[in-house]
């Protein structure tokens, strides 16, 4: 569940970076349940899901409580607000 391709992804960020359905929502959040760390790999799952505009996603990753790694004025949540 936490294990990375070669490109650094999680589970999580192939989601993140899947279309914006509930389906993908619904296995981001289970994989959450299972207990995938969103910090594991090189590439940050809650960044790419915002770079997709992946909404359905985020709002799974906001309720797990799931951060960027990111907070500068740069960062993908500031450009998507």
């Amino acid at each position: 569940m936490n294990s990375v391709n070669h490109l650094g992804k999680t589970p999580l960020v192939l989601v993140a970076e899947s279309l914006s359905t509930e389906a993908n929502a619904n296995i981001a959040k289970l994989l959450l349940l299972a207990g995938a760390d969103p910090k594991a790999g090189s590439v940050n799952p809650l960044n790419a899901a915002i770079r997709e505009k992946n909404y359905r996603v985020m709002r799974v990753f906001y309720e797990f409580g799931v951060q960027t790694d990111d907070m500068s004025t740069t960062s993908p949540v500031n450009f998507a607000l």
